[in-house]
C-alpha cells in the first residue's frame, strides 16, 4: 500500500498574488495572482490528479469511484465525496459573501485554519445585533453592509467554524488553510468595489443568510492531546469527519484504530515512512492521500502537520 501525493490546482483570483510560491514553492509563475491552491477536489469538473505511483495522471475522484476500497468502509465511499481541501492567499479581502444552507441547495459549512497572519489582519463574520433580510438589504443598498458585521483579528494557528448561512470574509494578510463541504458555490454580497464584471449575488445571499448562524462567535475551542513528543488540537468538522492540528517537536507516529482513509497538508517539511519501510520526502506545503489498509506510520521532522481524516 503507497502513500499518494496530490498535485495541486491553481486558481487565479482577483485578490491573490504568489505568496503560495514563496511560502510553500508551489509551482506557478510568479507573475499570476494565484488566490487559490486546491490541494484535494472531487468536483464534477475540477478533481485533482495523482502525482505518483499506480495512479498517476488519474483524478482523485476516480479513484473515489472505481476503487472504493482505498477510502474506507461503505458507509462513506456510497455517498459523494465529503470535502474540498485549499489554501487561500488573501493578499486582498475576499468578497463579503455567504454560502447557500442545505434546505436551499448543496451546503458549504468550512473550516478556517490560520497558517500565516500579518499584524492586524482580521475576518469578517455575523452581524454585530439582530436584523431581519430587509434591514441587511437596505445596508446593502447603502453600501454600509461592513458597519453591521463583526470583525476580529487573527493570528497563526487561529481555528474558526463558518456554517452555511453566516455572512464572512477573509481580510487583506492572510494565508489559510481551508476545509469545506465538497461545494464550489459561494453568493457574493459586496466586493468592495472592485472590479464592474464581479457578478453580486444579492437575492441569492439573502436567501441563504440565516440569523442564528450569524449571532455566533465562529472561534472554535478545540480539545487537545499532549504527549512527550507533540501536541496534537482536535475539531470535529463533520459527524464523520476530524480536523487535527499536529505540532510535531522530531516524529509522529499513526497507529489507525479504524480502517478508514486521511490526507495529511504539511505545513513543514518532513520524512515520511511506511510499516513497510516505504521512504518520502515530503514538501512544505504538500499534500499526501493516505489510503485505507495502510495502518502504520512515522513522520520525522519538526513542524506542523494538518491531518484529516473518517472515523
Amino acid at each position: 500500500m503507497e502513500i499518494i501525493r496530490m498535485e495541486p490546482s491553481f486558481k487565479e483570483k482577483i485578490w491573490g498574488k504568489d505568496n503560495l510560491k514563496q511560502i510553500f514553492d508551489k509551482d506557478f509563475d510568479h507573475s499570476l495572482k494565484i488566490g487559490e491552491s486546491w490541494e484535494v477536489s472531487c468536483l464534477d469538473n475540477d478533481s485533482n490528479l495523482i502525482a505518483n505511483g499506480q495512479f498517476t495522471g488519474m483524478k482523485i475522484k476516480q479513484i473515489w469511484s472505481k476503487y472504493p476500497q482505498f477510502f474506507s468502509e461503505p458507509k462513506f465511499y456510497q455517498i459523494d465525496f465529503p470535502f474540498l481541501m485549499k489554501f487561500i492567499d488573501a493578499y486582498q479581502p475576499l468578497s463579503i459573501q455567504v454560502h447557500p444552507r442545505v434546505d436551499l441547495t448543496s451546503s458549504k459549512d468550512e473550516l478556517w485554519y490560520v497558517v500565516r497572519a500579518e499584524p492586524g489582519a482580521k475576518i469578517i463574520y455575523g452581524l454585530k445585533e439582530e436584523l431581519d433580510r430587509n434591514q441587511i438589504d437596505d445596508h446593502i443598498k447603502q453600501g454600509t453592509i461592513e458597519s453591521i458585521l463583526n470583525e476580529t483579528e487573527v493570528k497563526a494557528g487561529d481555528i474558526f467554524s463558518i456554517p452555511s448561512g453566516m455572512i464572512h470574509s477573509i481580510g487583506a494578510g492572510i494565508i489559510m488553510f481551508e476545509l469545506q463541504e465538497n461545494s464550489d458555490i459561494t453568493y457574493r454580497i459586496f466586493d468592495w468595489n472592485r472590479c464592474s464584471d464581479r457578478i453580486l449575488h444579492i437575492d441569492q445571499a439573502l436567501n441563504a443568510f440565516s440569523l442564528c448562524e450569524n449571532l455566533r462567535n465562529p472561534r472554535l475551542e478545540y480539545w487537545s492531546e499532549i504527549n512527550e513528543k507533540n501536541r496534537i488540537q482536535k475539531v470535529r468538522f463533520k459527524e464523520n469527519l476530524v480536523f487535527e492540528v499536529i505540532k510535531m517537536e522530531e516524529s509522529y507516529e499513526s497507529v489507525k484504530e479504524i480502517r478508514n482513509f486521511e490526507f495529511l497538508v504539511f505545513l513543514d517539511s518532513a520524512k515520511f515512512v511506511t510499516h513497510q519501510a516505504e521512504t518520502l520526502l515530503i514538501k512544505r506545503g504538500e499534500t499526501v492521500f493516505i489510503p485505507n489498509g495502510l495502518v502504520k506510520y512515522s513522520v520525522f521532522g519538526k513542524g506542523i502537520i494538518l491531518r484529516i481524516y473518517a472515523e
